[in-house]
């Protein structure tokens, strides 16, 4: 199934591309049966197991900058005064939970 989906896909995307420089597609089945390492853009702590080759590696989260910012004196503050710990749900940057539906907002104040 997944040949059938990726094969459209890749010939649509990099047809160009190769056209440009003067090169030649190369065939989807010889470059899948051809790969010497698999760049997996996941954390694996944090997402689903997976069974993966011994030539997979994960790189998932390698964008994070070292050192981090400091957390902000008040976030800072409230952690620091909890005598039963806190769990720290974020939505990230692109999702704002006033933008969630009303019963999603409770199930997640329930949840916590």
């Amino acid at each position: 199934m997944t040949y059938y989906a990726e094969t459209p896909i890749y010939h649509e995307a990099y047809r160009v591309a190769h056209g440009v420089r003067g090169r030649t597609l190369p065939d989807y089945e010889a470059l899948v049966y051809n790969g010497s390492m698999l760049l997996v853009n996941s954390q694996p702590l944090l997402g689903q197991s997976l069974t993966l080759p011994q030539n997979a590696k994960y790189v998932g989260g390698h964008h994070i900058e070292v050192p981090t910012k400091p957390l902000s004196k008040s976030l800072q503050q409230l952690l620091d005064r909890s005598k039963n710990g806190v769990i720290f749900f974020s939505l990230g940057s692109n999702i704002k939970s006033k933008d969630l539906p009303e019963r999603m907002q409770r199930k997640l104040l329930d949840l916590f």
